[in-house]
């Protein structure tokens, strides 16, 4: 155990072995987590409900939001730094947190899986998932039932991962521009289109011209009907 303030400012990553009196003192803690975040998560519950600790925690690791106090958790400048530095910290953030605008943008701009963490309502907010799928396609998931049939979310969800197509409603699966840009970005997305675009020959040439060598080409031809395959040119 550790219980002198010189030995503990010393030795910030060992918060863990302070003893009671220095995990309560502020000049310490503050010391700690400035250099280490998760030392947190050893401060006294005064302590962790303190603003310039908490704050300099998360400026530290932004994870060391999931020790902070229930109030610090509901705290928009606290929250803010953290998903700014980690966006998927959203999930540490109080249910109120997670239904302001402007933290779950910053959320899902430094990652778009924190998606899953926001209020239904924002789900369901065109420019948080719109930021969202940018970063992140298969954030595409996480979004409301209908903005997952909103061509131009899905555009910019394909556009960053292909394979993001097969999460879009089943009508923009058939939409040939989206599955164009799907199979741009990423052929494998193939096996996933709607059997009238697996029936064009174009769409077929077009994916064999994303397949990246020999291999993945033979394995798209495997996919492509059989009446398709007699009118490509290989």
């Amino acid at each position: 155990m550790i219980t002198t303030k010189k030995e503990a400012l010393e030795q910030p990553r060992k918060a863990k072995q302070f003893s009671d009196e220095l995990q309560a003192d502020k000049e310490v803690i503050l010391a700690a987590v400035t250099e280490y975040g998760d030392a947190l998560e050893w401060a006294s519950e005064e302590l962790k409900n303190d603003y310039d600790i908490v704050l300099a925690a998360v400026r530290q690791d932004a994870i060391a939001l999931r020790f902070a106090s229930k109030q610090l958790q509901n705290d928009s400048d606290v929250v803010m730094t953290a998903v700014t530095k980690n966006g998927n910290t959203l999930f540490y953030a109080n249910k109120e947190q997670k239904n302001i605008f402007n933290i779950v943008l910053e959320a899902v701009k430094q990652d778009g899986w924190a998606l899953k963490f926001a209020s239904e309502n924002l789900k369901d907010d065109f420019d948080i998932v719109l930021a969202a799928v940018a970063q992140t396609g298969h954030a595409l998931r996480f979004a409301s039932k209908e903005l997952r049939t909103n061509y131009d979310i899905v555009l910019a969800a394909v556009t960053q991962d292909g394979l993001a197509l097969q999460l879009a409603s089943e009508n923009l699966q058939d939409n040939y521009s989206l599955v164009i840009t799907a199979l741009a970005n990423n052929f494998f997305i193939y096996s996933h289109i709607s059997n009238r675009l697996k029936n064009s020959s174009e769409v077929a040439q077009f994916a064999l011209k994303c397949a990246e060598n020999e291999d993945t080409r033979e394995w798209l031809f495997e996919e492509i009907p059989e009446n398709i395959k007699k009118q490509l040119i290989l």
